[in-house]
């Protein structure tokens, strides 16, 4: 199975902000993925006022349910961005269903 990069991001306009919600949803959705054997959190970064979580996963569709049910779990779905990586530079917008903005890493 080929395994694709989904990104979940965040905008962080304030360095000063407290973001341990951020650190906690990684091991929540860390925990979820490898449960239901879809996947594995591959790590994070923080770009120019956006945060973002990297997954790993052999099925994007049923991870993406996962992740999508955790955000709103935790009320962070209107706050997030989750893409399919489909090569470099090359994404595909999964959530919001109505964005319509340029995507971008950093």
């Amino acid at each position: 199975m080929k395994k694709q990069t989904l990104i979940v991001q965040f905008k962080n306009k304030d360095s000063s902000v407290d973001i341990d919600w951020f650190y906690d949803l990684n091991e929540v959705l860390q925990d979820v993925l490898k449960r239901n054997r879809l996947g594995t959190v591959d790590g994070s970064d923080f770009g120019a006022g956006t945060m973002n979580l990297y997954i790993i996963t052999h099925a994007w569709r049923r991870a993406l349910e996962l992740i999508l049910t955790n955000l709103r779990l935790y009320r962070l779905d209107s706050n997030a961005v989750v893409v399919n990586r489909r090569g470099q530079d090359q994404y595909t917008v999964l959530w919001p269903p109505d964005f319509s903005n340029d995507f971008s890493e950093l």
